[in-house]
């Protein structure tokens, strides 16, 4: 349904939320997901950006 439809973009939202934020106080090893995924790929890109602005973390 419809609902079903935002529930998953609330619920996804809020998982790539919490991965930033692991993404900047930790670091971070993806497994089992490909980095030829756009938005997981904006993701990376988007902290390694701020980490090079002084946040220290790295993706692996």
């Amino acid at each position: 349904t419809e609902s079903d439809y935002d529930d998953f973009d609330k619920y996804r939202q809020t998982l790539f939320n919490a991965l930033t934020a692991d993404m900047f106080t930790a670091d971070t090893i993806v497994i089992g997901q490909s980095l030829n995924d756009r938005h997981l790929k904006e993701l990376v890109k988007k902290v390694v950006g701020l980490r090079n602005e002084g946040v220290q973390s790295r993706v692996f």
